[in-house]
């Protein structure tokens, strides 16, 4: 018995802790379960473990459906006219977090490839969230053929302590989790480097059309 009510701790912690992620519609509809879990009586281990299974089982589903994969090609509309391209470089296992690589120049026609696309030509690299992929906002038009990570790498990041109290950190990702990175401190650190954080739809619509036109 204290074997089972320590999986339903862990259960509704796991969904308090998803619940933060941008896009968190589907994960309510998990932490309700989860919740279900926690009231039932002690007496019905059954039917508490068949509710752990049916989270488990709803959040592989919901993995099924995603729209897009590693190397997926999707067009941005932008708030001034025109659109922008981007690319899902890495995503985390049930989606919502993505890494992406964003292209200019500002496109007009739909006829668009994807072969002229290089990391090296990216104006952002960064982590996003999946909503206008996931509604289709955000139009997937191709993919990248013989898609392969070490071609598109992911960058290291800076973060600022919005207090100025803490010094400033790298911090990194890996191809496996670019939920949770690792902070490092560094006596120099490079020029370039783009600011951590996890960019909302509009965000990237908005500072995508302002680095556009900065351009022309």
């Amino acid at each position: 018995m204290t074997v089972l009510l320590r999986w339903q701790r862990l259960s509704c912690q796991t969904c308090r802790a998803r619940s933060l992620d941008p896009n968190d519609g589907a994960v309510k509809t998990s932490y309700s379960v989860a919740v279900s879990v926690r009231k039932l009586s002690a007496g019905n281990p059954r039917r508490q473990w068949t509710s752990l299974a049916a989270i488990n089982d709803r959040g592989s589903k919901l993995a099924k459906r995603l729209p897009y994969r590693e190397g997926s090609v999707f067009r941005i509309p932008l708030p001034d006219g025109g659109f922008a391209r981007g690319l899902v470089a890495r995503m985390a296992p049930r989606g919502r977090i993505l890494l992406g690589y964003f292209f200019g120049p500002r496109m007009f026609s739909a006829d668009t490839n994807v072969s002229d696309l290089l990391p090296t030509e990216a104006i952002v690299v960064g982590r996003f969230g999946d909503l206008h992929l996931m509604d289709g906002k955000w139009e997937i038009f191709g993919e990248i053929v013989g898609w392969n990570w070490t071609d598109w790498p992911i960058p290291e990041f800076i973060h600022h302590d919005a207090l100025s109290i803490l010094p400033d950190m790298i911090v990194r990702y890996s191809d496996d989790d670019i939920v949770l990175g690792t902070r490092e401190r560094r006596p120099v650190f490079p020029a370039d480097l783009a600011e951590d954080g996890l960019m909302g739809a509009g965000f990237v619509e908005i500072r995508l059309s302002r680095l556009l036109a900065e351009k022309t």
